[in-house]
């Protein structure tokens, strides 16, 4: 499992999201990126890229 969360969004603290690892046996990660609940707006650059190079990284 990877997720992305901001690193200011108040309905979801960072570290609440780090729960994922305990039903993710297979591994989780998480990356913070800047930015509140609509992070994704500011970091839609960062977060596609990084996307991108999950989605075609060899397993």
């Amino acid at each position: 499992v990877h997720a992305w969360i901001g690193d200011a969004d108040p309905s979801l603290p960072p570290r609440e999201m780090n729960a994922w690892a305990d039903v993710a046996p297979a591994g989780f990660r998480l990356r913070v990126l800047p930015g509140g609940h609509f992070y994704l707006v500011e970091q839609r650059g960062a977060l596609l890229s990084e996307l991108a190079g999950e989605l075609t990284a060899p397993l």
